[in-house]
């Protein structure tokens, strides 16, 4: 086998690996006349709400990140050690991204946390649509349903924006779509 095929199947393989292991990935989107531009890194059966291990105890998580102090304060409250090395937090794949976000990021972006719980393993989640509706931003989450266990699945994302893009927001919602 070449050289070129060898890689292919090595990162084909990656690939299908990351996506097994619920490993992060970005969905960009680019700004149209309703729509702000946004990108999405989503992280199935990872969470940042780590106050208590029971997924049926936890309420979700959302929450608009203006500057680094907001991000660490945020860790804190929701018991997300990813700023203290030696802990479980501070390894994982969430606390290695949360990490990326430092001071020259929020000079220009902010950073919405968005976690929840679906109550379907094979549901896959994305974030379809960021837009202002007056001060209220708006996050549309499309739930694609298909068929197997039925078990409580923590479904995290870090999603970017640009400040340009949310000035004068007063509160933040969310609405899921589902499609069957």
């Amino acid at each position: 086998m070449s050289k070129k095929k060898w890689i292919i199947v090595a990162a084909s393989i990656l690939a299908v690996v990351a996506i097994g292991l619920g490993v992060g990935f970005g969905i960009k989107y680019i700004k149209d006349n309703n729509g702000i531009w946004f990108n999405a890194n989503s992280y199935r059966d990872h969470t940042f709400d780590r106050r208590s291990v029971d997924y049926e105890e936890k309420i979700g998580v959302l929450e608009l990140v203006n500057s680094l102090e907001e991000l660490q304060e945020l860790c804190d409250r929701y018991g997300n050690t990813a700023f203290k090395e030696g802990t479980l937090g501070y390894t994982n794949i969430i606390g290695e991204k949360v990490r990326e976000y430092d001071e020259v990021y929020f000079s220009d972006k902010s950073l919405i946390v968005f976690e929840t719980k679906i109550g379907n393993a094979a549901t896959a989640l994305s974030v379809k649509k960021i837009y202002l509706d007056d001060v209220i931003l708006m996050v549309n989450i499309l739930a694609q349903y298909r068929s197997g266990a039925i078990d409580l699945i923590p479904w995290t994302f870090l999603i970017e924006v640009n400040k340009a893009d949310i000035v004068g927001v007063k509160e933040i919602k969310y609405k899921i779509t589902k499609e069957y």
